[in-house]
């Protein structure tokens, strides 16, 4: 048996992917050059629901 994404999992794939290419690549060079840190991604991933995926539900998180 194969194994298979679930329809959540491929959304969740598809819009990161999308925002790593739309947000991240473009200014990777300069943070690497710069040691900046991209504060604002985070506040962009905390947008996309994504920042809480690895927390348990009991303590705030998605629980993912």
């Amino acid at each position: 048996m194969d194994f298979q994404l679930t329809d959540e999992q491929k959304l969740l794939k598809r819009t990161l992917r999308e925002f790593a290419r739309k947000e991240l690549r473009p200014r990777a060079a300069r943070w690497d050059e710069t040691g900046e840190y991209p504060w604002e991604n985070v506040k962009r991933l905390a947008e996309l629901g994504v920042t809480g995926l690895a927390i348990p539900a009991e303590y705030g998180g998605q629980g993912g």
